[in-house]
């Protein structure tokens, strides 16, 4: 379907689609606004109705982060507005079915997963901590069921002192008592680091040991029962395979590539109803600058 106008699909467009069906799309595109001398991009909202696309703006200039579409009706968008130059500040927007509208929430989202209407959550660290280092943040999980959010504590992450990076953006929500969150945490170094895989199954965290050979997942989805399949590196020699976890097993496989090219896998999704999961990322020659679009399913 063609997009209106001169879309901008920049910096500013981090999560490009977020839908319900054929009929129930978003896209949010890139403006550019300026702050004294300085200009940053910023995102407004396209809506496909399966016949035409409709723009809306946010409240402010989000600079969006993530989106999660539940309905029309219900559609949450995250990310931070620059309240200066070199400053921003944690912003989450609702559409419910006629405009945008602020909602504040006492977290700052890191990673955003749903299992349809009634069921989407949240991950991150407190409003009140999020600037701070990573070792000093508070995180924190919500879930919205469609009328009102409620908050569940996260299991206290180590993370080295000092300047650290933190990275909680996978995360596979399969219902209102199952969640999966993978997160990595280093030194700013990267001398000392961690990673895990925790889950919720409506009463309690637990953890779920990793293979050693895992240096960074790039995306997770749930199975379809009970289980995940993560895509996830070994490090630095660009190999990547599917992680599949059910019943206390993992098995491996390597993602294929096509002949002389290195296949990367970035996002992963159930496909409702079945075992069968889509994923889509992209494939780069081994020699020479050349990148082609992949997509794969698993499943019949």
């Amino acid at each position: 379907m063609p997009v209106p106008g001169n879309v901008f699909l920049g910096d500013a467009l981090i999560d490009p689609l977020t839908a319900t069906a054929a009929s129930d799309a978003w896209i949010f595109p890139g403006r550019m606004a300026q702050i004294g001398s300085s200009y940053f991009g910023y995102n407004y909202a396209l809506h496909w109705n399966g016949t035409a696309w409709r723009a809306s703006s946010f409240p402010s200039k989000l600079i969006l982060q993530t989106a999660a579409a539940l309905g029309p009706d219900d559609v949450w968008a995250f990310g931070v507005i620059r309240s200066s130059a070199d400053t921003t500040v944690p912003f989450t927007a609702r559409y419910n079915g006629r405009a945008w509208h602020r909602v504040r929430l006492p977290v700052a989202p890191l990673a955003v997963s749903t299992a349809g209407r009634g069921n989407l959550w949240v991950i991150g660290p407190t409003v009140a901590t999020a600037a701070k280092a990573a070792s000093r943040q508070h995180i924190i999980a919500m879930r919205w069921n469609g009328r009102s959010w409620s908050q569940l504590a996260v299991p206290k992450i180590a993370v080295p002192a000092g300047q650290s990076f933190f990275n909680a953006s996978s995360m596979a929500a399969a219902g209102s008592r199952d969640i999966w969150w993978y997160y990595q945490a280093s030194s700013q170094d990267n001398r000392t680091w961690r990673n895990g895989l925790l889950h919720w199954n409506g009463a309690a965290w637990r953890a779920i040991p990793l293979s050693a050979a895992i240096s960074n997942v790039d995306a997770i989805t749930q199975d379809g029962h009970g289980g995940i399949w993560l895509t996830a590196d070994t490090g630095l020699d660009l190999v990547q395979y599917w992680y599949h976890y059910n019943g206390g097993r993992w098995t491996r496989q390597l993602v294929p590539a096509p002949r002389g090219y290195n296949d990367m896998v970035f996002g992963m999704s159930w496909i409702p109803g079945t075992t069968s999961v889509w994923a889509v990322g992209e494939a780069d020659a081994n020699a020479g600058v050349h990148t082609v679009g992949i997509i794969a399913k698993y499943g019949p």
